[in-house]
């Protein structure tokens, strides 16, 4: 099989078709500027303004998204230990993590979403494992799916006596958290996409996760792009604003159902860090520069 050929058919298996303008999009990870940024051990963290639809009613809040590169075994789908790639076979992954906090009249709501994404789609096209939880004050629930060479094993745990332990296969597809990675790994594409709704959503509106077609549309300006995902068998629309240039910051994200708002993000501010390496009590004044709350 050729070059081309497999090039072709991973990008198939992400549901889109590979492009002459796309096709150094393949490349990009391995690139001096990628490097420069995503390499030199830091973190992107950007906060966000959150506006969410929760129990009938808009609610405000913040979220958080950590995107940072590191070392990922695909076997046990967890975060490697050594440095030694060739001994453990590890590879490079952007990791996604997406923190949403907000109140619903006396309790509050914690969610938080973890996307694992092969930084080289040519030999790795499959996001290889995603994780939702969800905390708040009537109990916690769970969602994972895991990579295991045909298809994802999805395992759910909740409080709720119909969702409260499942275990599922789900076929080759895209999840719909997983777009902010492609987004920054420049492997967007326009066109047909099976889809998976994002995590959050699904635990919050008990829905289980099926794929869905979906069609994915880019509007490009010189600073800014436009990317639009409409569901073809829902009303369910994602509109994600990013920056056009390399790093290609996520500006917003806005999930709606028809007319109905289910949630906004709205970056205020965004730094980069080795945060994990920043937990004195002093370190609390970083969380002022993010404009997050101290606890």
């Amino acid at each position: 099989m050729s070059a081309s050929a497999v090039r072709w058919l991973a990008c198939l298996c992400l549901g889109w078709l590979m492009t002459p303008a796309h096709a150094q999009a393949e490349s990009l990870w391995q690139s001096a500027p990628f490097a420069a940024y995503w390499f030199q051990g830091q973190a992107e963290v950007s906060r966000y303004k959150l506006e969410q639809h929760r129990y009938g009613e808009m609610r405000t809040g913040h979220a958080v998204l950590v995107f940072v590169t590191e070392d990922f075994l695909p076997k046990k789908q967890v975060k490697a230990d050594s440095a030694n790639r060739a001994q453990t076979g590890a590879i490079p992954v952007l990791k996604l993590n997406h923190l949403r906090k907000f109140v619903t009249g006396i309790y509050d709501y914690a969610n938080m979403t973890s996307v694992f994404t092969p930084l080289n789609v040519q030999r790795h096209p499959q996001t290889l494992k995603t994780t939702t939880s969800i905390q708040e004050w009537c109990g916690q629930t769970w969602l994972q799916a895991n990579w295991r060479g045909q298809e994802y094993q999805v395992q759910g745990h909740s409080y709720f006596e119909r969702e409260a332990d499942e275990v599922y296969p789900l076929p080759k597809a895209v999840f719909e958290d997983e777009l902010l990675n492609r987004i920054r790994l420049g492997q967007i594409q326009e066109g047909p996409v099976q889809l998976i709704v994002a995590g959050q959503d699904a635990r919050m509106l008990h829905q289980a996760w099926r794929v869905q077609p979906a069609q994915i549309t880019l509007q490009r300006q010189a600073k800014q792009t436009v990317l639009t995902v409409r569901y073809l068998q829902s009303a369910r629309k994602l509109v994600v604003v990013y920056e056009s240039a390399f790093p290609h910051g996520i500006l917003s994200v806005t999930v709606t159902a028809g007319e109905q708002l289910l949630s906004r993000l709205t970056r205020t501010e965004v730094v980069r860090s080795a945060y994990w390496g920043q937990n004195r009590n002093a370190d609390e004044a970083l969380r002022d520069k993010l404009q997050l709350p101290k606890l």
